[in-house]
């Protein structure tokens, strides 16, 4: 039997056919011979195949790709893509292609395609030192079209891969290519935080201006929020030294404190705790004041009495020549053909580390009383908030009678009374005082034979709250997986319905915060990943009340 034998490579391997035709008759030793050459060749083509075999695997071995979960999202004209889980991706190992309907690309590089990092930064690839990590996003375009997709190309030795393809209709995002499986990398989310971590102490360690250490012995990492009227200021690390400005009036601030633990760069779970502190002011106002009182005995004796806030140095001056620089001093003048003459008192004071002067001059008339000088006290009882009683230092006995009295209380009210109707004190509030800030009250005398002379205070009131604001809100799931998303809805009110909010103040829980001065409503938040994370809102009302 004479056999041909034909060798075709197809897919490494060797197909043997028989030739068709005729087959001769041969003697038995010729079949013989025929059938050990047969042999023969079959051996020596089995291992050449062999050896084709061993080369062409050793040239041409199987390309190791890398697998790496990615999530496409499309916003205005805008690609992202999220790496969600195994292998890194270098800048050098692919590039993205946007592919049009007519069969156009627009092609993109590390050096045109943005790289966002899981806290939110936004740069260039090519100069990141960055590959392409879980929770990074590559970011392309902008770029529009009917049915636009996007390609990523991967580059490996043995050629350029289609690594995933996004947008086409019927496209899988996983195309069928050898890849060598790496287990996505699992979140540690065991929160490890507890309250007594958020806790921290503030302590006073200068007065000009006021300054605050704000200090933490707890776990995690710390942020320090710094919230009052027309303050605001957050600070990073276990400790952190505040500066509040110096201000004329006393003033609290809330100090909301935050401890996060992170899984690498990403929050796992957060506690928050808050306190108050109230700075006292340093007022920058300077009032001269002084009355005085001629002895009945003799009327040229005048007694004079400093009525200023806070003096330390006093200049007199008396009109007749003569000067003293105590602080209550008396003076005789020399003759009562004078009527009355021109004093002037000049004060020094220290104040916010400051030396101030100020002065005041007065008509004094000989046989007269020019006392203007009142007090004011605070009452401070609900449900009249800021309840203030005003007392004439002189009482209802004045030289020089009769006599009007003119009340003017800062807020824009003015009352005047005669000495027939005074009664020593008078009262005045809300609703006319109805803001925790700082008034300025004068009380002028006016006399028929001693002229008019007046006094003016500062009266302070502080913020009382009563009527507070009521945070609130409500929180729902929008996606879970990564990103987290969520949709917060604020429900915070007031108990006293009249009274409006100006301030909410929101802290997420994984280091942003951020402030809203109209009301928010509902909005969306996104997390970078899944994890346990402590909300925080802070609410403040005209008043400069608030609550969290």
């Amino acid at each position: 039997m004479n056999l041909y034998f034909q060798d075709e490579k197809m897919g490494g391997d060797i197909i043997f056919r028989k030739r068709s035709g005729h087959v001769k008759k041969r003697y038995c030793e010729d079949a013989l011979s025929e059938i050990v050459s047969s042999l023969s060749l079959i051996v020596v083509l089995v291992i050449a195949t062999g050896i084709i075999l061993s080369y062409s695997t050793g040239q041409y071995p199987k390309t190791t790709l890398p697998h790496t979960e990615i999530e496409y999202t499309n916003s205005s004209g805008y690609a992202f893509f999220t790496h969600s889980g195994g292998d890194n991706l270098s800048p050098d190992s692919i590039r993205i292609r946007g592919v049009f309907d007519n069969g156009t690309f627009k092609q993109y590089d590390q050096h045109t395609i943005r790289l966002i990092t899981p806290d939110g930064n936004d740069e260039n690839w090519s100069t990141s030192g960055s590959d392409l990590g879980f929770g990074y996003s590559l970011a392309v375009g902008p770029a529009s079209g009917t049915n636009l997709s996007y390609q990523i190309l991967l580059n490996k030795s043995g050629g350029e891969y289609l690594y995933r393809e996004f947008g086409k209709p019927g496209a899988t995002t996983i195309l069928p290519i050898p890849t060598t499986p790496t287990p996505t990398p699992s979140p540690n989310l065991t929160c490890c935080l507890t309250e007594i971590d958020a806790l921290f102490s503030i302590t006073q360690t200068g007065s000009n201006p006021p300054t605050y250490l704000l200090s933490s012995l707890g776990n995690g990492t710390h942020s320090y929020t710094i919230l009052g009227q027309g303050f605001s200021k957050t600070l990073n690390g276990r400790e952190g030294s505040i500066t509040f400005p110096n201000l004329t009036t006393d003033r609290t601030y809330q100090v909301i404190h935050t401890v996060i633990q992170k899984d690498g760069y990403y929050p796992v779970c957060s506690r928050s705790s808050s306190q108050s502190v109230t700075v006292y002011g340093c007022p920058d106002t300077c009032y001269a004041n002084f009355i005085y009182e001629s002895d009945p005995y003799n009327r040229l004796n005048i007694s004079f009495r400093d009525r200023s806030e806070g003096a330390d140095e006093w200049r007199w001056n008396f009109g007749d020549g003569h000067t003293k620089s105590e602080k209550n001093p008396n003076h005789e003048y020399s003759s009562l053909t004078i009527p009355s003459y021109r004093v002037t008192l000049t004060i020094g004071k220290n104040q916010c580390g400051n030396r101030i002067n100020c002065s005041t001059t007065k008509q004094v008339s000989i046989n007269c009383s020019g006392n203007a000088d009142f007090n004011w006290t605070y009452e401070g009882r609900s449900p009249d908030t800021w309840d203030v009683n005003f007392l004439w230092n002189a009482g209802t006995y004045l030289f020089g009678k009769p006599y009007v009295l003119i009340w003017d209380f800062g807020d824009g009210n003015r009352t005047q009374i005669s000495h027939l109707d005074w009664t020593g004190s008078i009262h005045h509030g809300y609703p006319h005082y109805n803001q925790c800030k700082d008034y300025s009250a004068t009380l002028t005398v006016n006399t028929k034979d001693c002229g008019s002379y007046s006094a003016t205070k500062t009266v302070s009131l502080p913020c009382i709250c009563y009527d507070n604001p009521i945070a609130n809100f409500s929180v729902a799931k929008e996606h879970i997986g990564t990103p987290f998303v969520i949709s917060i809805t604020d429900n915070s009110t007031h108990s006293k319905s009249s009274t409006g909010l100006v301030q909410w103040f929101w802290d997420m829980g994984d280091g942003t915060v951020f402030n809203n001065t109209s009301p928010p409503g509902t909005f969306t938040y996104s997390y970078p990943r899944c994890g346990e994370y402590s909300i925080l809102l802070t609410v403040f009302d005209t008043q400069g009340c608030w609550d969290d």
